[in-house]
């Protein structure tokens, strides 16, 4: 990760080194970059990329939690925060709705989370919340 954040010049750059290097475990990595659709969900496992997730005309939002996308949800998160964004809509959503309506509630949010955080490269913002 460290070289990706050194080395890569832009979004295209660090997407493919993050698909590419060796990794000693599974990871997923959520890389957005600063202009539309410039965003992806990498689940790799330690040799190669298992499924990527881009953001495109029909797909405005990604949701990532501790499980691959075409695993079952076991624990709702995913299924949850997919609701409740379809049901505020690409015209009503904001930072602040997806902060408090999805990443704010259970269970999304719940007694061993330990932080959120809000980036948004656009407009420079990032926002990290810690709860102890």
């Amino acid at each position: 990760m460290l070289d990706v954040l050194k080395n890569a010049n832009n979004y295209q750059e660090a997407v493919l080194q993050l698909q590419t290097q060796p990794i000693i475990a599974s990871c997923y990595y959520i890389v957005i970059g600063n202009k539309d659709l410039e965003g992806v969900i990498i689940e790799r496992d330690r040799k190669e990329p298992y499924k990527n997730y881009y953001l495109n005309e029909e797909t405005w939002y990604l949701v990532a939690t501790n499980y691959d996308q075409d695993k079952n949800d076991k624990d709702g998160r995913r299924d949850y925060a997919v609701n409740q964004i379809q049901n505020i809509g690409q015209d009503q959503m904001d930072i602040q709705k997806l902060y408090q309506d999805v990443l704010k509630q259970y269970p999304d949010f719940h007694y061993m989370t330990i932080s959120t955080s809000l980036m948004n490269p656009q407009n420079n913002y990032f926002e990290q919340f810690v709860f102890i």
